[in-house]
Protein backbone atom coordinates (compact mmCIF):
# COMPACT_ATOMS: atom_id res chain seq x y z
CA UNK A 1 0.00 0.00 0.00
CA UNK A 2 1.37 3.50 -0.76
CA UNK A 3 1.32 5.53 2.15
CA UNK A 4 1.30 8.67 0.27
CA UNK A 5 -2.41 7.84 -0.86
CA UNK A 6 -3.70 5.98 2.06
CA UNK A 7 -7.00 7.03 2.93
CA UNK A 8 -8.85 6.14 6.10
CA UNK A 9 -11.87 4.28 5.05
CA UNK A 10 -14.07 6.94 6.79
CA UNK A 11 -12.94 9.62 5.19
CA UNK A 12 -12.69 7.60 2.23
CA UNK A 13 -16.28 6.26 2.15
CA UNK A 14 -17.63 9.62 3.56
CA UNK A 15 -21.20 10.20 2.08
CA UNK A 16 -20.98 12.78 -0.95
CA UNK A 17 -24.79 12.35 -2.65
CA UNK A 18 -28.01 12.08 -0.66
CA UNK A 19 -28.53 8.76 -1.74
CA UNK A 20 -25.40 7.36 0.32
CA UNK A 21 -26.27 9.58 3.46
CA UNK A 22 -27.77 7.46 6.73
CA UNK A 23 -30.64 9.54 7.85
CA UNK A 24 -31.93 9.48 11.71
CA UNK A 25 -35.15 7.94 12.84
CA UNK A 26 -36.27 11.50 14.79
CA UNK A 27 -37.87 14.03 13.45
CA UNK A 28 -38.79 17.43 15.31
CA UNK A 29 -38.84 15.01 18.83
CA UNK A 30 -40.65 12.23 16.62
CA UNK A 31 -39.99 8.81 15.90
CA UNK A 32 -40.27 8.69 12.04
CA UNK A 33 -39.11 6.31 9.29
CA UNK A 34 -35.94 6.99 7.88
CA UNK A 35 -36.97 6.94 4.49
CA UNK A 36 -39.75 9.79 4.81
CA UNK A 37 -36.82 11.95 6.21
CA UNK A 38 -34.56 11.11 3.12
CA UNK A 39 -37.43 11.64 1.17
CA UNK A 40 -38.12 15.66 2.58
CA UNK A 41 -34.10 16.07 1.95
CA UNK A 42 -34.24 14.34 -1.58
CA UNK A 43 -36.74 16.66 -2.60
CA UNK A 44 -34.55 20.01 -1.36
CA UNK A 45 -32.22 18.35 -2.65
CA UNK A 46 -32.54 17.80 -6.26
CA UNK A 47 -34.09 21.43 -6.24
CA UNK A 48 -31.40 23.05 -4.91
CA UNK A 49 -33.25 24.55 -2.49
CA UNK A 50 -34.24 24.13 1.19
CA UNK A 51 -37.85 25.16 2.70
CA UNK A 52 -37.10 26.16 6.06
CA UNK A 53 -33.98 26.04 8.53
CA UNK A 54 -32.40 22.82 9.76
CA UNK A 55 -30.47 21.99 13.03
CA UNK A 56 -28.71 18.78 13.01
CA UNK A 57 -27.98 17.37 16.44
CA UNK A 58 -26.52 14.27 18.30
CA UNK A 59 -22.81 12.87 19.62
CA UNK A 60 -20.23 13.16 16.82
CA UNK A 61 -19.41 10.83 13.83
CA UNK A 62 -23.08 10.27 13.37
CA UNK A 63 -23.50 12.29 9.85
CA UNK A 64 -24.60 15.85 11.06
CA UNK A 65 -21.59 17.23 8.62
CA UNK A 66 -21.93 15.26 6.37
CA UNK A 67 -25.29 16.31 5.18
CA UNK A 68 -24.48 19.63 5.52
CA UNK A 69 -21.90 19.48 3.47
CA UNK A 70 -23.91 17.20 0.52
CA UNK A 71 -26.44 20.17 0.70
CA UNK A 72 -23.53 22.97 0.37
CA UNK A 73 -22.03 21.10 -2.80
CA UNK A 74 -25.48 20.93 -4.91
CA UNK A 75 -26.69 24.28 -3.64
CA UNK A 76 -23.95 27.11 -3.58
CA UNK A 77 -22.73 27.67 -7.21
CA UNK A 78 -20.86 30.72 -5.72
CA UNK A 79 -18.64 31.21 -3.27
CA UNK A 80 -19.84 34.48 -2.05
CA UNK A 81 -23.21 32.35 -1.50
CA UNK A 82 -22.20 30.68 1.85
CA UNK A 83 -21.34 32.19 5.04
CA UNK A 84 -19.87 30.32 7.73
CA UNK A 85 -20.75 32.08 10.43
CA UNK A 86 -18.12 32.19 13.26
CA UNK A 87 -18.43 32.50 17.26
CA UNK A 88 -18.01 36.37 17.63
CA UNK A 89 -20.56 38.62 18.07
CA UNK A 90 -18.66 40.73 15.11
CA UNK A 91 -19.25 37.80 12.86
CA UNK A 92 -23.15 38.07 13.22
CA UNK A 93 -22.86 42.03 12.36
CA UNK A 94 -20.85 41.03 8.88
CA UNK A 95 -23.72 38.26 8.66
CA UNK A 96 -26.70 40.83 8.83
CA UNK A 97 -24.49 42.80 6.16
CA UNK A 98 -24.29 39.53 3.81
CA UNK A 99 -28.03 38.75 4.08
CA UNK A 100 -29.00 41.89 2.44
CA UNK A 101 -26.86 40.76 -0.69
CA UNK A 102 -28.65 38.70 -3.29
CA UNK A 103 -27.58 35.26 -4.37
CA UNK A 104 -24.78 35.86 -7.10
CA UNK A 105 -25.81 32.33 -8.99
CA UNK A 106 -27.40 30.06 -6.67
CA UNK A 107 -31.22 29.42 -6.49
CA UNK A 108 -30.35 29.97 -2.65
CA UNK A 109 -28.06 31.06 -0.24
CA UNK A 110 -27.04 29.48 2.93
CA UNK A 111 -25.64 29.92 6.59
CA UNK A 112 -23.93 27.19 8.11
CA UNK A 113 -23.32 27.22 12.02
CA UNK A 114 -21.20 24.54 12.91
CA UNK A 115 -21.66 23.97 17.35
CA UNK A 116 -24.50 26.66 17.31
CA UNK A 117 -24.41 25.74 21.30
CA UNK A 118 -20.99 27.51 21.53
CA UNK A 119 -22.21 31.17 19.85
CA UNK A 120 -22.13 33.36 22.22
CA UNK A 121 -25.73 34.12 24.46
CA UNK A 122 -25.84 37.43 22.63
CA UNK A 123 -25.26 36.03 19.33
CA UNK A 124 -28.02 33.40 19.72
CA UNK A 125 -30.40 36.04 20.82
CA UNK A 126 -29.47 38.12 17.55
CA UNK A 127 -29.92 34.67 15.16
CA UNK A 128 -33.46 34.34 17.19
CA UNK A 129 -34.91 38.00 17.08
CA UNK A 130 -34.69 38.06 13.40
CA UNK A 131 -32.18 36.53 10.60
CA UNK A 132 -33.65 32.71 11.14
CA UNK A 133 -37.14 33.54 9.99
CA UNK A 134 -36.74 36.96 8.15
CA UNK A 135 -34.38 36.10 5.37
CA UNK A 136 -36.47 32.00 4.64
CA UNK A 137 -37.99 33.26 1.32
CA UNK A 138 -34.20 33.21 -0.32
CA UNK A 139 -31.77 32.02 2.38
CA UNK A 140 -31.17 28.36 4.93
CA UNK A 141 -29.75 28.31 8.15
CA UNK A 142 -27.65 24.76 8.82
CA UNK A 143 -27.02 24.00 12.24
CA UNK A 144 -25.00 21.38 13.80
CA UNK A 145 -24.87 20.68 17.72
CA UNK A 146 -23.94 17.49 19.81
CA UNK A 147 -25.77 19.72 23.33
CA UNK A 148 -29.22 20.67 21.73
CA UNK A 149 -30.02 21.15 25.48
CA UNK A 150 -28.03 24.29 25.91
CA UNK A 151 -29.96 26.18 23.01
CA UNK A 152 -32.59 28.51 24.04
CA UNK A 153 -35.83 26.64 23.38
CA UNK A 154 -36.88 29.59 21.98
CA UNK A 155 -34.03 29.44 19.38
CA UNK A 156 -34.75 25.72 18.77
CA UNK A 157 -38.57 26.95 17.59
CA UNK A 158 -36.65 28.86 14.50
CA UNK A 159 -35.22 25.53 12.70
CA UNK A 160 -37.98 24.03 11.09
CA UNK A 161 -36.02 20.39 10.46
CA UNK A 162 -34.44 18.92 13.68
CA UNK A 163 -32.82 15.96 12.96
CA UNK A 164 -31.78 14.01 16.08
CA UNK A 165 -28.61 11.66 14.89
CA UNK A 166 -28.54 8.78 17.72
CA UNK A 167 -28.53 5.69 16.90
CA UNK A 168 -28.16 4.65 13.38
CA UNK A 169 -30.45 2.82 11.34
CA UNK A 170 -29.55 -0.17 11.30
CA UNK A 171 -30.65 -0.83 7.72
CA UNK A 172 -29.03 1.74 6.44
CA UNK A 173 -25.92 0.73 8.19
CA UNK A 174 -25.87 -2.77 7.16
CA UNK A 175 -26.55 -1.31 3.40
CA UNK A 176 -23.59 0.94 3.41
CA UNK A 177 -21.25 -1.89 5.49
CA UNK A 178 -21.88 -3.88 2.86
CA UNK A 179 -21.33 -0.90 -0.29
CA UNK A 180 -17.76 -0.46 1.43
CA UNK A 181 -16.34 -3.70 1.40
CA UNK A 182 -17.78 -4.50 -2.07
CA UNK A 183 -15.63 -1.24 -3.18
CA UNK A 184 -13.29 -2.51 -1.59
CA UNK A 185 -13.23 -6.47 -3.09
CA UNK A 186 -12.91 -7.53 0.51
CA UNK A 187 -14.79 -11.05 1.08
CA UNK A 188 -17.49 -11.21 3.90
CA UNK A 189 -20.13 -13.28 5.20
CA UNK A 190 -23.34 -11.66 5.34
CA UNK A 191 -24.34 -13.45 8.64
CA UNK A 192 -21.64 -12.08 10.60
CA UNK A 193 -21.42 -8.70 8.86
CA UNK A 194 -24.98 -7.92 10.63
CA UNK A 195 -23.77 -9.05 13.95
CA UNK A 196 -20.70 -6.74 13.49
CA UNK A 197 -23.36 -3.97 12.64
CA UNK A 198 -25.58 -5.19 15.53
CA UNK A 199 -22.90 -4.73 17.82
CA UNK A 200 -21.15 -1.64 16.33
CA UNK A 201 -24.30 0.55 15.29
CA UNK A 202 -24.52 2.71 18.95
CA UNK A 203 -21.47 4.05 18.21
CA UNK A 204 -22.29 5.72 15.16
CA UNK A 205 -20.78 5.88 11.91
CA UNK A 206 -17.58 7.46 12.61
CA UNK A 207 -16.48 4.56 14.30
CA UNK A 208 -18.23 1.95 12.88
CA UNK A 209 -16.41 1.74 9.55
CA UNK A 210 -13.19 2.69 11.36
CA UNK A 211 -13.85 -1.02 12.88
CA UNK A 212 -14.97 -2.41 9.89
CA UNK A 213 -11.63 -1.17 8.02
CA UNK A 214 -10.18 -3.15 11.30
CA UNK A 215 -11.34 -6.13 10.73
CA UNK A 216 -10.61 -6.16 7.21
CA UNK A 217 -6.91 -5.77 6.63
CA UNK A 218 -6.33 -9.10 5.74
CA UNK A 219 -8.48 -8.52 2.36
CA UNK A 220 -11.11 -10.63 4.24
CA UNK A 221 -13.81 -9.65 7.00
CA UNK A 222 -13.33 -11.40 9.89
CA UNK A 223 -15.19 -10.46 13.29
CA UNK A 224 -15.35 -12.53 16.48
CA UNK A 225 -18.65 -11.60 18.15
CA UNK A 226 -17.20 -12.42 21.67
CA UNK A 227 -14.69 -9.59 21.69
CA UNK A 228 -16.98 -7.39 19.66
CA UNK A 229 -17.66 -4.95 22.88
CA UNK A 230 -13.92 -4.66 23.31
CA UNK A 231 -14.01 -4.47 27.05
CA UNK A 232 -11.23 -5.21 29.34
CA UNK A 233 -13.79 -6.71 31.95
CA UNK A 234 -13.65 -4.21 34.64
CA UNK A 235 -16.55 -2.12 33.08
CA UNK A 236 -19.54 -4.11 34.61
CA UNK A 237 -17.79 -3.91 38.13
CA UNK A 238 -17.50 0.11 37.70
CA UNK A 239 -20.91 0.17 36.61
CA UNK A 240 -22.68 -1.82 38.95
CA UNK A 241 -20.62 0.12 41.97
CA UNK A 242 -21.31 3.66 40.74
CA UNK A 243 -24.20 2.85 40.91
CA UNK A 244 -24.59 1.13 44.27
CA UNK A 245 -22.54 3.96 45.65
CA UNK A 246 -25.23 6.63 44.31
CA UNK A 247 -27.57 4.86 46.07
CA UNK A 248 -25.77 4.57 49.41
CA UNK A 249 -25.69 8.43 48.91
CA UNK A 250 -29.08 9.45 48.50
CA UNK A 251 -30.18 7.16 51.72
CA UNK A 252 -27.85 9.27 53.81
CA UNK A 253 -28.51 12.76 55.66
CA UNK A 254 -27.06 15.91 53.83
CA UNK A 255 -24.20 16.34 56.57
CA UNK A 256 -22.43 13.11 55.67
CA UNK A 257 -22.85 13.36 52.29
CA UNK A 258 -20.97 16.69 52.40
CA UNK A 259 -18.54 14.87 54.60
CA UNK A 260 -18.19 12.36 51.93
CA UNK A 261 -17.90 15.12 48.97
CA UNK A 262 -15.00 16.94 51.05
CA UNK A 263 -13.07 13.83 51.83
CA UNK A 264 -13.84 10.16 50.51
CA UNK A 265 -12.10 8.31 53.55
CA UNK A 266 -14.59 10.04 56.11
CA UNK A 267 -17.14 7.29 55.37
CA UNK A 268 -15.52 4.13 55.55
CA UNK A 269 -18.06 1.97 53.59
CA UNK A 270 -17.97 4.51 51.11
CA UNK A 271 -14.64 4.59 50.55
CA UNK A 272 -13.57 0.86 50.14
CA UNK A 273 -15.36 1.44 47.05
CA UNK A 274 -14.24 4.47 45.68
CA UNK A 275 -10.66 3.54 45.99
CA UNK A 276 -11.22 0.83 43.96
CA UNK A 277 -12.57 1.91 41.27
CA UNK A 278 -9.73 4.54 41.52
CA UNK A 279 -7.64 1.95 41.40
CA UNK A 280 -9.07 0.30 38.19
CA UNK A 281 -9.27 3.86 36.21
CA UNK A 282 -5.67 4.70 37.34
CA UNK A 283 -4.29 1.13 36.33
CA UNK A 284 -6.87 0.03 32.88
CA UNK A 285 -5.91 2.49 30.33
CA UNK A 286 -8.08 0.56 28.12
CA UNK A 287 -11.82 0.86 29.62
CA UNK A 288 -14.37 1.54 27.40
CA UNK A 289 -16.24 4.63 28.76
CA UNK A 290 -18.92 4.50 26.21
CA UNK A 291 -19.44 1.22 27.39
CA UNK A 292 -20.17 2.38 31.15
CA UNK A 293 -21.04 5.81 30.36
CA UNK A 294 -24.35 3.99 28.01
CA UNK A 295 -25.49 1.29 30.74
CA UNK A 296 -25.29 3.86 34.09
CA UNK A 297 -27.37 6.24 31.77
CA UNK A 298 -29.52 3.15 31.12
CA UNK A 299 -30.10 1.93 34.27
CA UNK A 300 -33.55 2.36 35.71
CA UNK A 301 -32.73 2.68 39.22
CA UNK A 302 -30.81 6.14 38.73
CA UNK A 303 -33.04 9.08 38.73
CA UNK A 304 -33.94 11.69 35.95
CA UNK A 305 -31.64 14.52 37.51
CA UNK A 306 -28.15 11.99 38.59
CA UNK A 307 -29.14 10.51 34.64
CA UNK A 308 -29.25 14.27 32.68
CA UNK A 309 -25.32 14.66 34.54
CA UNK A 310 -23.93 11.85 32.82
CA UNK A 311 -26.09 12.34 29.66
CA UNK A 312 -24.60 15.69 29.20
CA UNK A 313 -21.18 14.29 30.08
CA UNK A 314 -21.55 11.59 27.77
CA UNK A 315 -22.10 13.55 24.99
CA UNK A 316 -18.51 15.35 25.47
CA UNK A 317 -16.93 12.34 25.56
CA UNK A 318 -15.42 11.62 22.05
CA UNK A 319 -13.67 15.67 22.53
CA UNK A 320 -12.12 15.05 26.12
CA UNK A 321 -8.44 13.33 26.03
CA UNK A 322 -8.21 12.46 29.75
CA UNK A 323 -11.73 10.61 29.25
CA UNK A 324 -10.80 9.46 32.85
CA UNK A 325 -10.67 12.14 34.63
CA UNK A 326 -13.88 13.37 32.72
CA UNK A 327 -15.62 10.37 34.48
CA UNK A 328 -14.88 11.33 38.04
CA UNK A 329 -15.86 14.59 37.43
CA UNK A 330 -18.99 13.23 36.15
CA UNK A 331 -19.20 11.33 39.32
CA UNK A 332 -18.18 13.76 41.05
CA UNK A 333 -21.14 15.95 39.99
CA UNK A 334 -23.81 13.39 40.73
CA UNK A 335 -22.46 13.51 44.19
CA UNK A 336 -23.42 17.35 44.33
CA UNK A 337 -26.32 17.08 42.67
CA UNK A 338 -27.16 14.21 45.83
CA UNK A 339 -25.97 16.81 48.16
CA UNK A 340 -27.74 19.68 46.88
CA UNK A 341 -31.20 18.00 47.02
CA UNK A 342 -31.35 17.47 50.69
CA UNK A 343 -32.05 20.53 51.05
CA UNK A 344 -35.33 20.16 48.76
Amino acid sequence: MNQNTYKAWFEKHRPRTINELIFPTVLNGEGKDPQYIKTIFEKFYNQEFIQGNVLSYGPAGRGKTSLNKIMQAKIIKHPNDIFILGRKTEDVDKLNAWLQARSVKSNQKLVVIEEIDRLSQQAQTILKDGPLEKYQDKISFLATTNNAQKLDPALLTRFNYRLFFDELDFNGAFGRSKYILETENIKYDEELLKQFVQLNIKRGLRELISNLEINSVTGEFIFDPKKALNLTGNEDYIIQTIVYLLAYLNNLDKEKVNDINKNSKSDSHFNQYYEYILKLIKQDLLLNYDYIYKNIIENDSIDFGTKSIFVDDYQQLDIVKMKNFHFLSTFSKAMDLIYKRKDL
